[in-house]
């Protein structure tokens, strides 16, 4: 008759180091390992989102002087915020003492394509203003400028902002490059076959080439 061993323990987990100096091994428990101490201190979350969002701030201002010293201007996009509409626009051109330019609907690449190519128009002297079309323009067979409303660059136009606004003064100025849809037509004219939403525009009117005097005038017909 076999003798009775009892339970069978369960050997420690061990791990076998060997030093490279001596090629001596020895055996480190790691398992049950109890640390020496607790750590010292409390994470103060608000304070670790403050300083992180700070190192940003930095690297991101270092990353657009550098754009800027090379090429006159930055582009900025936004496109994950779920309340506002995707838009490209400028950063710099407010240097050149002209107004930031912005696309809104479209996607980076043409938005980017139309902003660097009126942004070379703009550093050879060119003074754009709204309330105008573009003609001929290569790839658009029309495009328009519009007058961005303060609240709304405000709004879009965040780091352009950061950048230029006056202490106590008014948002930077802008101008909205609005794009026609493939059968030629602007989202004011009854024409447009894409979503109105699609492109939203920061002016008002609606019809941002109708005179303000005949607007008037048609919502206050002269009566006698």
């Amino acid at each position: 008759m076999s003798k009775h061993r009892g339970p069978r323990t369960r050997p420690r987990s061990t791990l076998t180091i060997t030093h490279a100096t001596t090629g001596h091994t020895h055996a480190a428990r790691t398992h049950n390992a109890t640390p020496a101490v607790g750590p010292n201190r409390l994470i103060n979350t608000e304070h670790e989102l403050d300083r992180l969002c700070d190192q940003f701030e930095q690297r991101y201002t270092a990353v657009l002087d550098a754009t800027i010293a090379e090429h006159g201007w930055a582009l900025q996009g936004v496109g994950d915020d779920p309340c506002l509409p995707r838009h490209v626009y400028t950063i710099g051109l407010t240097g050149y003492d002209h107004p930031e330019l912005v696309v809104v609907g479209l996607r980076t690449h043409p938005a980017a394509h139309l902003l660097n190519t009126l942004g070379e128009q703009v550093r050879a002297g060119t003074r754009l203003t709204g309330r105008r079309q573009c003609a001929d323009f290569p790839g658009w067979p029309r495009l328009a400028l519009l007058d961005v409303d303060p609240g709304a660059s405000a709004d879009l136009l965040t780091f352009a902002n950061r950048r230029y606004q006056p202490p106590d003064g008014p948002p930077v100025d802008a101008l909205q490059i609005v794009w026609c849809d493939a059968t030629g037509q602007f989202p004011w004219e009854p024409g447009w076959v894409l979503p109105h939403d699609t492109q939203p525009i920061l002016y008002y009117p609606l019809d941002p080439f109708a005179a303000l005097d005949d607007e008037d005038e048609d919502r206050h017909p002269a009566t006698g």
